[in-house]
């Protein structure tokens, strides 16, 4: 029987996290010099070409901060591509039935590895952003307590659907269609461009369309809480927030289990007696 069936170690835990943020650490300097480059021509946009046709006040920092999270969600889906490929072969098999800790214990280091990552990617890009734009990027009305909560949270709920993705959905549908039928659905349904306050001013009915994304709830609080253009109070985003990452991460356990009826009766060739 796999070990996975034992008790969650928290020293396990913590050994996995620490396994992955060392592979993730080879990659760490590509995706930074990427996320920046992004950075440098958003900020570049909507720091001097947007103010020059017109559109100024609080709208370029709140794009801004559309694109930080939502790059943050590209390169989680990007991350987890590699488990949707192990999945086929025998990497994240061996590795899950060869780790003396439970499944719920194993989706909880996956979905913290990869939230540390993304904050290690996406600060530098914020005060990137702050440099370039200036005033423009004005954090005068920041709640900085409730903006690291509502970023922390944010970026967990951001891990937690990938992988909920990762380990539910088949691996051509990952592969071929997740990123245009749900990711993009979720950004651009999301006031990923524009606060939700403007929609609700613009398309009264619309509006509520819009709630049905989480990537709403991360991204009005965020600027909210570091831009002071509150739309939709911070707590409630963080509490909606904290829904959905429950839901997501219950769904990637849930689905891990249905695996798991396969894997527990798999043994790897070098195994085998």
């Amino acid at each position: 029987m796999s070990r996975l069936c034992e008790g969650s170690s928290w020293s396990v835990v913590r050994a996995l996290v620490h396994r992955n943020l060392l592979v993730i650490g080879t990659s760490y300097r590509d995706s930074l010099i990427n996320s920046s480059v992004i950075a440098c021509v958003d900020s570049f946009i909507l720091g001097y070409l947007l103010p020059m046709v017109g559109i100024s006040g609080v709208v370029p920092a709140a794009m801004f901060l559309g694109t930080v999270l939502f790059n943050c969600m590209i390169v989680a889906h990007v991350r987890v591509t590699g488990i949707v490929y192990d999945l086929q072969g025998t990497q994240f098999t061996h590795s899950l039935l060869t780790t003396p800790v439970s499944l719920a214990g194993f989706v909880f280091a996956q979905i913290l590895s990869l939230a540390i990552e993304l904050a290690n990617i996406s600060l530098p890009v914020l005060l990137l952003g702050k440099l370039i734009l200036g005033d423009v990027l004005n954090f005068a009305h920041a709640q900085w307590p409730m903006a690291v909560l509502v970023y922390v949270v944010a970026l967990a709920m951001f891990s937690a659907l990938q992988h909920c993705m990762a380990f539910g959905l088949s691996f051509e549908t990952n592969m071929q269609s997740a990123f245009s039928r749900i990711l993009i659905p979720i950004a651009f349904l999301g006031c990923f461009n524009t606060p939700w306050g403007r929609i609700a001013q613009f398309f009264p009915t619309l509006k509520y369309l819009f709630l049905i994304s989480p990537f709403t709830y991360a991204i009005e609080g965020l600027r909210g809480t570091l831009l002071g253009y509150a739309t939709i109070p911070a707590p409630y985003c963080i509490l909606v927030m904290t829904g959905y990452l429950a839901l997501f991460a219950w769904g990637a356990h849930r689905a891990l289990i249905k695996r798991h009826d396969i894997l527990a009766d798999y043994k790897p060739s070098g195994d085998a007696q």
